[in-house]
């Protein structure tokens, strides 16, 4: 979308080079060449850029057009509401959205969308009146709010406000909370489940969106263990449950079966291996016989929807969203219940290859990062169109 009057951008080199092509300004997309240098069908809005500097948006010029959509994650870490962030907003770059990312400079999803050449705006972690004042003077028609802070943030300015949950857990309604929930002109959920706890609060209107992926890495991981799971070692993760299924397992029916959990945070309990923060998902899927997440809570359930698109037999808590992406192709289990996990991994080992391989091609086409983008794409317009 061409305008006459163009953003101004920052080009800060100092956050380093880019090992790909560089990136795009606000609201064009750039196809990199070989070496990194701009391919054919480059829109440069912005004039010429250095090459390894990172576009930074910093608001628009006198008289400038508004920014269209602004996402908003005030957090520094690199969960999966970020993860689903990155995909979401570098999917939108790719198809010439006029979109940025506001989030910290500290975090990880600051770099992750500088190489895949999104623009961002750097705002203070957390909710601050910093970051409202960083928000403010970005400047955008329509703001999009992906953490708690970030909505907080976005409820006093002028513009639309449309908030993902990303997580089923029923926000907090006192007066303050009230005022907070009830601004937003559209809720998107991730999930059926996520929905009904925000209808059943008065809240929306609200469009129900999943989460997305691509599919993982290629390979297999040389020490991926017979039982995987994914995720943070927090309580609402239930690793705790999985140690006490691991024993039993060891005790009877799988002896010398080797479990193991992937993600921040090491996990307390033998016989279960803390594997640490890992990049090879991909890789520890495609080894594992058995993928098991046995949450207490979870708005989706990405790593659910990883697994099942590699064919990994799957055994899931039946909470939340996982419910609908599990559906009848894998086993679920009640929350909490070591004794329950353990029977159903035994029983998961023995699914038909065939049934797996079908599912795997359902979850592939129905929680794609495309499906995603498209989806959120429709709620933006919606809300743009009514504010004219």
């Amino acid at each position: 979308r061409d305008r006459s009057a163009q953003a101004e951008v920052q080009w800060d080199s100092r956050l380093g080079d880019l090992p790909g092509p560089v990136g795009s300004t606000v609201g064009a997309r750039r196809q990199g060449g070989p070496g990194g240098a701009p391919g054919p069908g480059v829109r440069a809005r912005c004039g010429g850029c250095p090459q390894g500097a990172v576009p930074r948006y910093r608001g628009r010029s006198s008289g400038a057009q508004r920014l269209d959509i602004l996402h908003v994650d005030s957090a520094v870490e690199w969960r999966g509401g970020q993860q689903l962030l990155f995909r979401l907003a570098r999917g939108q770059a790719r198809l010439g959205q006029d979109v940025a990312v506001a989030c910290p400079p500290a975090g990880r999803l600051w770099q992750e969308l500088g190489a895949a050449g999104v623009a961002r705006v750097p705002i203070a972690s957390g909710g601050s009146l910093r970051a409202l004042g960083q928000l403010h003077r970005a400047g955008a028609r329509l703001h999009v709010a992906h953490t708690s802070h970030a909505h907080g943030n976005c409820v006093v300015l002028p513009t639309p406000l449309v908030v993902h949950r990303w997580v089923d857990r029923s926000p907090t309604l006192g007066h303050l909370g009230r005022l907070k929930y009830g601004r937003p002109a559209a809720y998107i959920a991730c999930s059926r489940a996520v929905a009904l706890v925000l209808e059943s609060l008065g809240l929306g209107p609200v469009h129900v969106v999943y989460g997305g992926t691509d599919l993982p890495a290629e390979g297999v991981a040389a020490d991926a263990p017979d039982v995987l799971a994914l995720g943070a070692n927090v309580h609402h993760k239930g690793h705790d449950v999985l140690v006490l299924a691991a024993r039993m397992l060891r005790a009877g029916g799988w002896p010398g079966v080797d479990v193991g959990v992937a993600g921040p945070g090491p996990v307390h309990g033998a016989p279960v291996r803390s594997l640490g923060q890992r990049e090879d998902v991909g890789p520890l899927l495609r080894g594992c016989s058995v993928f098991v997440q046995p949450s207490r809570s979870e708005g989706l359930g990405m790593a659910v929807v990883e697994a099942m698109m590699l064919g990994r037999p799957v055994v899931a808590s039946a909470v939340g969203g996982i419910v609908e992406v599990v559906e009848a192709d894998g086993v679920l289990v009640p929350a909490g219940s070591p004794e329950a996990l353990a029977e159903a991994i035994l029983h998961a080992r023995g699914l038909p290859r065939a049934q797996l391989d079908t599912a795997a091609v359902r979850v592939r086409a129905q929680f794609s990062t495309s499906a995603m983008v498209s989806g959120a794409m429709a709620v933006y317009d919606e809300v743009l169109r009514a504010s004219g």
